[in-house]
């Protein structure tokens, strides 16, 4: 081989390269994550392409669930502060123990809430949005990361 033809080889072969790169940066392997705070119906919404109408039910379905889960948050925070309270005292460890269990058991039950939520909604797909649904499944714990807990107040 003379010095032309492997010239011509590593051309072609940075050619080749440069096109796979290109194809491959405008192809996207999984839909852009939202900016954080944005509001989980209108996302689920967003992407498993809804109508109006499944629009108008996931909302009421995500006040349903919200109004749970409040219900439940207000007993974990009344379960907590027993439980700081009993812990932090000298008293018997049946009684903190107690309290750690309704912790769990609360917890527990907002977690149902969760998965019966998305039960719901995975009703409202129709065809294809079967499909978006089963691909958004990894990405429904994010959901609910800090939703609408403001952050902690400074401590003085």
């Amino acid at each position: 081989m003379n010095k032309i033809t492997i010239l011509y080889i590593l051309v072609i072969g940075l050619i080749i390269a440069n096109v796979l790169f290109f194809i491959r940066l405008s192809t996207p392997c999984l839909p852009p994550r939202p900016p954080h705070g944005s509001d989980p119906k209108h996302i689920i919404a967003e992407e498993l392409h809804f109508d109006s109408k499944q629009a108008e039910q996931l909302a009421d379905l995500a006040k349903q669930h919200h109004a749970r889960i409040e219900v439940l948050e207000d007993s974990l925070i009344a379960a907590k502060e027993a439980y700081y309270v009993a812990s932090l005292k000298p008293s018997n460890e049946t009684t903190t123990n107690a309290l750690l269990s309704q912790i769990m058991a609360i917890h527990r039950a907002m977690e149902l809430v969760n998965v019966n939520h998305f039960i719901e909604i995975k009703s409202l797909c129709k065809g294809e949005q079967l499909h978006d649904f089963e691909r958004m499944l990894p990405r429904f714990a994010n959901f609910f990361r800090n939703a609408g807990h403001p952050p902690p107040p400074p401590h003085d």
